[in-house]
């Protein structure tokens, strides 16, 4: 995911708490800000404030995101940020353990539940356009951050794959 953001000199890559802080160091340095749970959304909303014309890309876990970064989506679409907020979904809470999550499908005790729907909950909250790609097709995720930082929009890009430390169900 990183080797892709590396791609994007220009940009301030704003983050938060999370197993991709391991972003800032190097080989990669892509991940310029780690603050707090959320704020990987409400920097980059800040930042486009501050900073106009300098490109800011989100960064926010999946588990994150439904704890704590959909009421910064919701204050940027409210506040009509343009911008893109990357949310990396594994379906897991990776960062302590893997345990399950509102859009895992599982309850704690593992038992299947309601799984969220992180694409219509971005467009619920304001979002103007939301993709869904694997962070492994390269050249296709490139393209469309690319893409969606040249727009005049309030982007989400879900990276969704499966946590590659925790075994498969």
């Amino acid at each position: 995911m990183f080797h892709t953001l590396q791609k994007f000199p220009g940009a301030f890559v704003s983050g938060d708490i999370g197993c991709y802080t391991l972003g800032a160091l190097t080989p990669y340095s892509a991940l310029h800000s780690c603050i707090c749970m959320g704020g990987g959304v409400t920097l980059a909303e800040g930042l486009r404030r501050a900073r106009p014309g300098m490109p800011v890309i989100g960064v926010i876990g999946d588990s994150t995101f439904i704890h704590s970064g959909i009421t910064g989506l919701i204050s940027a679409a409210y506040n009509k940020m343009k911008g893109v907020l990357l949310v990396l979904d594994n379906s897991t809470t990776a960062m302590t353990g893997g345990q399950e999550h509102p859009g895992s499908g599982f309850t704690l005790k593992n038992e299947p539940t309601a799984k969220l729907d992180l694409v219509k909950l971005c467009y619920a909250c304001g979002a103007e356009i939301v993709d869904v790609i694997s962070p492994f097709r390269h050249r296709e995720l490139e393209a469309l951050i690319a893409s969606r930082l040249s727009s005049d929009t309030l982007t989400v890009i879900i990276a969704q794959a499966p946590c590659k430390l925790i075994p498969a169900r």
